[in-house]
């Protein structure tokens, strides 16, 4: 039923869809590098450093 070009060439296909993924994995991290390199150009200021809690202290004597 199986000979062995037939477990060959399934070999072979599997290895070829493995080398594919792979190059294009490769492919898109480099299109797609998230690696930052020095300091953002701008900075926007979203208010979230001036934004304070404020603590309020409860007195709960009866």
């Amino acid at each position: 039923m199986f000979d062995t070009m037939t477990v060959t060439k399934t070999a072979a296909a599997l290895c070829g869809a493995l080398l594919v993924l792979l190059l294009g994995q490769w492919v898109a991290d480099e299109l797609y590098k998230t690696e930052v390199y020095g300091e953002a150009s701008y900075v926007i200021d979203t208010g979230d450093d001036e934004a304070e809690e404020e603590v309020v202290e409860v007195n709960l004597q009866n």
